[in-house]
C-alpha cells in the first residue's frame, strides 16, 4: 500500500494534553507517512511576542485562520490541546487520535521542552520567563482535574462521545513510530469501510 497516494486524503485531528507528544506526531506523520501539511495549534493561538506565549488570539479568529489555511489543501494533519474552537472544522475529520499520558511523565516532557525552548537561565529562579514557566507547568498539571474547561481531560472526553469521526485512543507511552503504525492501521481500515477494531 502507497501511504502518500492511498492515505494522504485523509483528514486528521490529533489532540490531547500538552506534552503527550501531539506535535511530534503529527510532524512524522506529515512529513513521513501522509506527506501533508501539519496545522500547528499552537502557531494560530498566540501572537507573535518576545518573550513568546504573551497573549492569545481569540477562538474564532484562530477557527478563521486555521480554516482558511487548510481550504488550499486535500489533505491535513491538526494537532491541538484544545478542541473548543474547532467548530465546522469537525466534519472535515477523518479520523482523531486522542493522546493521554500520565501527569508526571508529561510534566517531565514539559519541564525539559521549557528548557530548549526558552533556556535553562531564562526560566531557572530569578529568571526573567520563571513565573511564566512554573505558572505554565501548574496549568499543565491540572489537566485530569478538570479545572480548565475546554483544555482539559473532562473536554476532551465530552468531545469525543459526540465526535463526528472514529477515535483512536492512544493512551500508554509508546515510541512514535508505534504510534505511526497505529494510526496507519486504522486509516487502512478506514478506507477499507471498517471500523477502527476491524
Amino acid at each position: 500500500m502507497n501511504a502518500k497516494r492511498d492515505e494522504g486524503t485523509f483528514h486528521i485531528l490529533i489532540f490531547g494534553a500538552a506534552g503527550t507528544g501531539a506535535t511530534t506526531l503529527a510532524e512524522v506523520l506529515s512529513d513521513e507517512m501522509l506527506d501533508c501539511p501539519h496545522v500547528d495549534l499552537d502557531e494560530y493561538m498566540w501572537l507573535p511576542s518576545d518573550p513568546p506565549y504573551q497573549e492569545r488570539r481569540s477562538m474564532d479568529e484562530v477557527h478563521k485562520l486555521v480554516s482558511d489555511d487548510i481550504r488550499e489543501f486535500p489533505a491535513w494533519i491538526i494537532s491541538t490541546a484544545s478542541v473548543a474552537w474547532l467548530g465546522d472544522i469537525e466534519s472535515l475529520i477523518d479520523l482523531a487520535v486522542f493522546l493521554w499520558l500520565p501527569p508526571d511523565l508529561r510534566i517531565a516532557r514539559l519541564e525539559r521542552r521549557e528548557l530548549l525552548q526558552l533556556g535553562s537561565e531564562r526560566v531557572a529562579s530569578g529568571g526573567d520567563l520563571h513565573e511564566q514557566s512554573q505558572a505554565f507547568l501548574h496549568w499543565a498539571s491540572q489537566y485530569d482535574n478538570g479545572s480548565h474547561p475546554g483544555w482539559d481531560r473532562a473536554s476532551h472526553e465530552q468531545w469525543i462521545q459526540r465526535a463526528p469521526c472514529p477515535v483512536l485512543r492512544l493512551e500508554e507511552d509508546m515510541p512514535v513510530a508505534v504510534r505511526i503504525d497505529r494510526v496507519r492501521l486504522a486509516l487502512f481500515d478506514l478506507k477499507e469501510g471498517r471500523g477502527l477494531n476491524g
